[in-house]
């Protein structure tokens, strides 16, 4: 195509997976100047569309350089299953939507993801004993290469408003039983999140139905990481049905319950290498079955136990339900702990090496 030449409708949109480039220049241009245009249109998966416009100086040195605006239509998430599997992750359903500016070149690269949809998936995460060596590998990579960009100069990453709906969960196989914890009605709001945090911190709002019942809120602010994860949590869930939870209860505190909900109340908070928070999990007309007695509420028996073993005070509660706050204060080990690590292991700590280990504890106490 010659420069001066009117578009025509079939020089826009070619046919499906096929490229066209237009008006390549063999002249030398500045850095971050793209003299030859790029134009493609594609249908992808047999359903999804996809779009990209813009430049390329293909005599940059050592390689070429290109920065093109993109869109992406109504991708099927469950033709990129194969992909997710590497990562323990099984996608079903769902759709992605994207729109947004790629730059890639020899002097500067970025990825500014203008708006970035993923409509009714069903992800889950799968943790099995098989492919721990894997998962610590894969997790190793990430914070690798989270810690490598992170305020690099002449790197760019950039979301601009992020949008999650659907269905998320974590599948236990190494544990007997087995068991998932998830969120359906999953709606996530995330905002601003940058490598380099130039316009303020990023947020994130998450809402959902923990285990399909309990109402869930949750607020997040992240900072800038200067030395360390900087950001604060706030958490709600509201009102759990614990008998969706057997599964997880048998696996890690040998407790079967028959009545009754879960709540839970979490605010933390970490800056300097320092974490301060606290955990509020509130039971309320709860009922376990034991082989001895399988109508009798254990409970309150086992929360006494539990409080005297992690040494906090139990909150004035009505007799029917027990209360208690877990403190999460302390210092992070590795400065260079990233903030997910810091999430999942304040998770554990709270919930999985606290809460119910006193469960089982208390039981084997009682003989039940």
């Amino acid at each position: 195509m010659t420069e001066g030449h009117q578009p025509q409708q079939s020089d826009l949109y070619p046919q499906a997976g096929h490229r066209q480039t237009a008006c390549i220049r063999n002249i030398a241009a500045p850095k971050r100047t793209y003299p030859s245009s790029i134009r493609m249109r594609a249908t992808v998966f047999g359903e999804g569309h996809a779009e990209i416009e813009g430049g390329a100086n293909f005599l940059a040195e050592p390689y070429p350089g290109t920065k093109v605006s993109f869109s992406l239509t109504q991708i099927p998430l469950a033709r990129l299953k194969p992909v997710g599997a590497h990562a323990n992750l099984i996608v079903t359903g769902g759709v992605l939507s994207a729109k947004g500016v790629a730059e890639y070149s020899p002097s500067y690269k970025s990825a500014h993801i203008e708006e970035l949809q993923i409509e009714d998936a069903r992800i889950d995460y799968v943790h099995a004993s098989s492919t721990a060596g894997r998962e610590k590998s894969h997790l190793a990579a990430t914070e690798n290469a989270a810690k490598e960009v992170s305020n690099k100069k002449g790197v760019l990453l950039l979301i601009d408003h992020l949008r999650l709906t659907g269905d998320a969960g974590m599948v236990n196989k190494a544990s007997k039983p087995n068991y998932r914890v998830f969120l359906s009605d999953v709606v996530l709001e995330l905002k601003n999140l940058s490598n380099h945090f130039w316009n303020g911190p990023a947020s994130a709002r998450l809402t959902g139905k923990f285990m399909g019942s309990g109402k869930t809120t949750a607020l997040a602010a992240f900072r800038p990481l200067k030395s360390g994860a900087d950001f604060d949590l706030d958490i709600k869930i509201l009102k759990t049905r614990l008998k969706s939870m057997n599964d997880l209860l048998r696996a890690y505190g040998n407790v079967d319950v028959s009545a009754g909900t879960f709540s839970v109340y979490s605010q933390i908070a970490v800056r300097g290498q320092r974490i301060k928070g606290y955990v509020k999990p509130l039971f309320k007309n709860l009922e376990v079955l034991s082989p001895k007695d399988r109508t009798k509420p254990f409970f309150q028996r086992i929360y006494e136990g539990l409080v005297q073993s992690l040494s906090v005070v139990l909150e004035n509660a009505p007799r029917h339900q027990i209360a208690t706050r877990v403190d999460l204060s302390g210092n992070v080990k590795n400065p260079r702990t990233n903030t997910w690590e810091i999430i999942i292991l304040l998770a554990q700590n709270a919930f999985f090496k606290a809460i119910l280990p006193g469960f089982e504890r208390e039981l084997k106490k009682s003989g039940k």
